[in-house]
């Protein structure tokens, strides 16, 4: 049996307040991150607080069906 990878990404928004990191939020679109990054920023102190966005590359391997006779 063969064994077929492929790499998907994702993109995690992570909200950090006074140090500490309060929420994080998970995207398959890098624009639909920017975007949920962009209106949280709006609405922090960036003194204090911080909006990072981090890109996680996935290597999913999926079996390859057997043929049917």
């Amino acid at each position: 049996m063969t064994i077929r990878t492929y790499e998907v990404k994702l993109y995690t928004v992570v909200v950090i307040w006074r140090g500490f990191a309060t929420g994080a939020k998970n995207f398959k679109r890098l624009g639909s991150a920017h975007k949920y990054m962009r209106r949280i920023r709006q609405g922090c102190n960036l003194e204090e607080d911080d909006v990072q966005l981090f890109e996680c590359p996935l290597r999913l391997s999926l079996p390859k069906r057997p043929s049917r006779l």
